[in-house]
């Protein structure tokens, strides 16, 4: 039940679901509760941004928010702006890597809720919300947000080498994933087959590797996608300066 006189309570709630028919029975059943809701129609979204500056305008409320957006992406990115704007966010999530309901309790949520839970106890989450009060209980928050903070520094040990890379051996290694041979690199990059090849050798031993396929696999694996490919235009008003440059 809410707190009498808490500012929390008078708060209506918002769902952000791209589930409908969950989200309209969650709707439903707040009605019966004389508990203000409203499904926003994310189909009217042009994109998260979008969503985001929707939401930022509106006065804060309670936000069930589902992680996957289909469409518009990770739901997750609305975690911290909307906590800063005043609301309180509780995710509601089919996702099964707890490390990112972890990243959600870190960026801000009130609490993190499967899918799988039946839809009484979402309720009463949403009434403790509502009442300022925790949705998600002290342990399971230390744990989960353990989680993240673990595959965080994973990550970043998997990406560290990656960015170590100068730029032009990042852009080297970016076309190797392509499938580019060291003579369509060099051709690219307006440069000797000689430079580009003292570029690979650069990239193999600072990913600790021994060839070629060995450092796009490591590419892969740490989810890295390397710097926004430069058009043909630009490489066109670059072709004097790039081959004057001497190897990175």
């Amino acid at each position: 039940m809410s707190v009498p006189g808490d500012p929390d309570a008078a708060r209506g709630v918002v769902v952000v679901e791209d589930h409908r028919l969950l989200a309209q029975a969650v709707a439903m059943s707040l009605a019966a509760q004389e508990v203000p809701c409203e499904v926003l129609d994310l189909a009217g979204a042009a994109d998260l941004d979008a969503l985001r500056r929707d939401l930022e305008a509106r006065p804060p409320a309670v936000l069930w928010l589902d992680l996957d957006l289909a469409g518009l992406g990770d739901g997750g990115r609305l975690v911290a702006p909307l906590t800063a704007a005043g609301w309180v966010v509780v995710v509601v999530t089919g996702e099964p890597d707890e490390a990112r309901w972890g990243r959600a309790l870190l960026a801000g949520a009130r609490g993190v809720l499967p899918k799988s839970t039946p839809l009484p106890v979402m309720l009463s989450a949403l009434e403790a919300a509502r009442s300022g009060g925790d949705v998600t209980t002290a342990g399971e928050r230390d744990r989960l947000v353990a989680l993240a903070l673990r595959a965080a520094a994973e990550e970043e040990a998997r990406l560290a080498p990656l960015r170590a890379l100068s730029p032009r051996e990042a852009e080297v290694l970016r076309l190797l994933g392509e499938g580019v041979p060291a003579a369509g690199i060099a051709d690219r990059a307006v440069v000797s087959e000689t430079t580009v090849r003292a570029q690979i050798r650069a990239v193999l031993r600072k990913l600790g590797v021994s060839s070629q396929l060995q450092a796009v696999a490591v590419a892969r694996r740490a989810g890295w996608t390397g710097p926004v490919p430069v058009p043909a235009v630009e490489r066109r008003r670059g072709r004097v300066s790039g081959a004057a440059s001497s190897p990175s």
